[in-house]
């Protein structure tokens, strides 16, 4: 009971300082004089008072969510002549939808070519009311890994350098109402999502085990202490230059930023700042030119649990060996629980000057699969090692992955990039055979 009512202190605490950080922003936009910023984060505020509250409760892992379809996304079609019901598209998975669903890609359903192009904020989105998609802006530390919601210009824990990122949030998507219908082309958001992992920007324990012989670190952050970040940035340019999607916050019409003028031709803008409404029966939105804003990503974050490997003395200055291990030791973790792949993610992270491996539970609010970790890792080292070792015995093996070893649907992208070298990889296992940590499991701050 103790424990239920800690849990709950912390959920109410979550949700007052979301409820006080929107107000501070209202009061700034109000003395800045930026109404329309100020009306944007009202709506905002009435959406955070109104939450369903089993939804918030989930969000926040007081109630359990493994099992249950969370983060699903619809995308919504222009209904057929004479027929007033809603109609949707085949339902994804928010980490798909961001690929899929992205506005400017092409989406091909019942032989009909759709073009995605907006956003809808919520399931009770209302067009007469200007609902808002939520915005949302975070930092992280290119130093230590920590971050959280909001904007910094250095790091709450190590005082170093941050990144601040803004990304939209929205809960399904649309295709363009006034022209749904469209070919293929070549400028579409690209395949790749991008992931992030934040650590927690305040003092927690954590479960820490070391091999101080060999200077290899594990740290695992239980009970969602980890927070993953996921966001398409749109097309990627072909020289440096913008990134992103172009939103508007009255229509929700979005369109990836490209070079040249093509996002405009998109978007409809003429002369005067007017551009194509969104829905139907409005053929150009209220909101001018001045209105838009740029450079945004469109993604979500969740929290579940995570561990961090960290090696400075071996992999530390290497990505490619550290991302050929992480992939090796991912297989052979997932095997050892008897799950699929996907349910634990892993990611490689350079904080500093070093290159760290991350793996994560896929469910929201963690499975209990990454946690068991520290006490598998010593007798699944070998293993890993052997994975590496390729089963082509016709060739003698390949020189950096193959389909024998590390190749697989969801890597072929990091061994296009060259990131995958078993070879490499291989060498760390000559001055590592074998993995003994020096002491029991011990909680660190």
């Amino acid at each position: 009971l103790d424990e239920t009512k800690t849990l709950l202190k912390n959920v109410e605490a979550s949700w007052l300082d979301e409820d006080n950080r929107m107000n501070e922003e209202i009061q700034q936009a109000l003395q800045e004089g930026r109404t329309r910023r100020k009306k944007s984060l009202e709506f905002k505020l009435g959406f955070h008072n109104k939450e369903n509250i089993i939804s918030y409760l989930c969000r926040e892992l007081f109630l359990p969510t493994y099992g249950f379809p969370t983060r699903v996304a619809e995308l919504e079609l222009p209904q057929e002549e004479g027929d007033s019901t809603k109609k949707v598209g085949p339902s994804r998975a928010m980490h798909l939808a961001l690929r899929e669903y992205a506005p400017g890609k092409t989406v091909l359903i019942d032989h009909k070519n759709y073009r995605v192009a907006g956003l809808i904020p919520k399931r009770h989105y209302n067009p007469e009311k200007n609902t808002p998609v939520t915005t949302r802006q975070f930092w992280t530390c290119s130093n230590c890994g920590a971050g959280a919601e909001g904007f910094q210009l250095k790091c709450t824990m190590c005082q170093g350098p941050v990144t601040n990122r803004k990304y939209l949030e929205p809960q399904s998507f649309t295709v363009d109402f006034q022209e749904p219908y469209s070919p293929v082309d070549d400028a579409q958001p690209q395949h790749m999502i991008q992931v992030q992992c934040i650590l927690p920007a305040n003092e927690v324990k954590i479960q820490t085990v070391q091999d101080l012989a060999h200077g290899m670190q594990l740290e695992v952050y239980r009970d969602g202490l980890a927070k993953i970040v996921l966001f398409n940035d749109g097309l990627k340019p072909e020289k440096q230059g913008q990134i992103g999607f172009v939103h508007c916050y009255f229509c929700h019409r979005t369109e990836a930023l490209t070079q040249g003028t093509l996002w405009r031709d998109r978007f409809g803008l003429d002369s005067a700042g007017h551009h194509y409404g969104l829905l139907e029966h409005d053929k150009f939105c209220s909101g001018l030119e001045s209105n838009l804003e740029h450079q945004l990503s469109i993604g979500f974050s969740y929290k579940t649990d995570a561990v961090v490997l960290k090696a400075p003395r071996l992999w530390g200055s290497s990505h490619k060996i550290a991302t050929t291990i992480g992939v090796a030791l991912r297989d052979i973790f997932s095997e050892a629980l008897s799950v699929i792949a996907e349910d634990v993610e892993f990611l490689i992270e350079k904080w500093g000057e070093e290159y760290q491996i991350i793996l994560y539970d896929r469910q929201e609010g963690g499975a209990g699969l990454v946690a068991q970790l520290p006490e598998l890792l010593p007798s699944l080292w070998p293993q890993v090692e052997q994975r590496l070792h390729c089963r082509d015995k016709e060739n003698q093996g390949c020189d950096s992955a193959c389909h024998y070893c590390l190749l697989t649907s969801q890597t072929e992208s990091l061994a296009e990039k060259g990131l995958l070298q078993r070879k490499l990889a291989l060498e760390i296992f000559t001055k590592v055979p074998e993995l003994s940590w020096g002491s029991p499991a011990q909680e660190a701050d």
